[in-house]
């Protein structure tokens, strides 16, 4: 598939905002329903479904309305989504090692080609050493995207949220490079443990290159400034509906300290969005459905410290993009920035699309995958996306199948110190 092709999304009404999605753009559309035609059924770029459920029934995919998991990587002429491989070692083309006596993942062997591209990076399990709240993420050895598998535990490890980007994606991103130019990669991947600790010390990956790569430093510098006692600034309106529905469907915690947006200000070099500071002055950071974290300036957890975390992004995906990897559209040329807001236990990443000029009240959310370049934009804002997300009224084909849950959970960063 193109990048015209990948690029093309429609913008499209949704209760709360606009989203952006991508649409089978060979398909023809009718006039009337908007809806596309892909032979075997219609797909409706609004709610980003098929109107009818995939022949095929469950075989393809637990959602029989859905589409392909990865757009930049996967196409569906037909309306009949590839069929998942249930297989996780390809035909004997994966190796996975015993884990060890501690149940830790010892190594992945694969050969890999361009059949085993393209998959949706969503853990659905727990590796040895996971503990919520250190700034973890359930690791991979070879990523989904790679043809890794996304239940077995002999392909999990723990490790520092920021392993997955740049270092890992960096990484795959050359294996994956070489695969679509129609190499056959013979690729390895053993992680390295100190003692009985369970969180790796490094990973050799031997494949395009071998190298060791090390853990990043699991401690940040940790600022704890003291807070302030401000007015809180009145939004628009549909940030106070969009604020309203959160009050509604996340527990609210106690003893929560508004915070110096004054100082805040200062240290991003711009202010932010007004929704987005009345939530964190009513509940703070804090994990969302045992998945996303809101970031929060001034965090009693380090590891979920937005100004640490602005700073981080802002090297990794400039490292990324010097060293070839695409750049989101939104930011050619621009002079765009991106401010991070959210991160997830699996490793994504949701900004602020901070364009230069713009309110930041008028800052709309992009969605950034764990493992690669793939991006979602969504026309709406911070708390606009939240409550859309956590009432199904916006779905993201990036973020975990099993977020958000029922009923919705908010606990506290400092919870977790």
């Amino acid at each position: 598939m193109g990048r015209d092709e990948r690029d093309r999304v429609r913008q499209t009404p949704a209760c709360a905002g606009r989203r952006a999605r991508w649409s089978p753009s060979a398909a023809p559309s009718g006039p009337e329903t908007r809806l596309r035609y892909n032979v075997h059924r219609y797909y409706d770029p609004e709610t980003a479904r098929y109107t009818s459920p995939d022949p095929l029934g469950l075989a393809p995919a637990p959602n029989p309305d859905t589409y392909i998991t990865n757009p930049h990587s996967v196409s569906d002429p037909l309306g009949l989504a590839a069929v998942d491989e249930n297989d996780v070692t390809w035909g004997g083309r994966v190796t996975y090692q015993p884990t060890d006596h501690l149940g830790r993942a010892k190594g992945v062997f694969a050969i890999l080609d361009s059949s085993m591209m393209g998959g949706k990076t969503n853990p659905q399990y727990d590796p040895v050493g996971w503990v919520t709240g250190r700034g973890y993420n359930r690791a991979h050895l070879l990523g989904a995207q790679l043809g890794g598998s996304n239940k077995d535990p002999r392909n999990f490890v723990t490790m520092h949220q920021y392993a997955n980007t740049p270092i890992m994606r960096d990484l795959e991103g050359q294996v994956r490079k070489a695969v679509d130019a129609g190499e056959i990669v013979h690729y390895r991947v053993t992680p390295h443990y100190d003692g009985q600790r369970p969180p790796p010390q490094g990973r050799d990956h031997r494949g395009l290159r071998q190298q060791g790569i090390p853990v990043p430093a699991q401690g940040l510098e940790q600022r704890n400034e003291p807070p302030q006692h401000l007015q809180q600034e009145e939004v628009t309106d549909p940030m106070t509906n969009a604020l309203e529905q959160l009050s509604r469907l996340l527990p609210r915690p106690d003893g929560v300290e508004p915070k110096d947006w004054d100082s805040v200000r200062r240290q991003l070099g711009t202010d932010l969005p007004a929704d987005y500071k009345a939530f964190v002055d009513t509940y703070g950071g804090g994990y969302v459905d045992a998945y996303l974290w809101v970031l929060e300036p001034g965090c009693a957890n380090e590891f979920y410290d937005l100004i640490d975390a602005d700073e981080e992004r802002a090297e990794a995906y400039e490292e990324l993009w010097d060293g070839g990897e695409e750049k989101p559209a939104e930011l050619d040329g621009t002079g765009a920035r991106l401010i991070p807001w959210a991160s997830t236990d699996n490793g994504e990443f949701l900004f602020w699309l901070a364009r230069p000029g713009q309110d930041p009240d008028e800052w709309t959310v992009m969605v950034n995958e764990a493992r690669g370049p793939w991006w979602e934009h969504l026309d709406m804002g911070f708390s606009q996306f939240l409550a859309a997300a956590l009432t199904g009224e916006v779905r993201s084909e990036i973020l975990s199948d099993s977020f958000p849950t029922s009923p919705h959970d908010f606990r506290s960063s400092a919870d977790f110190v």
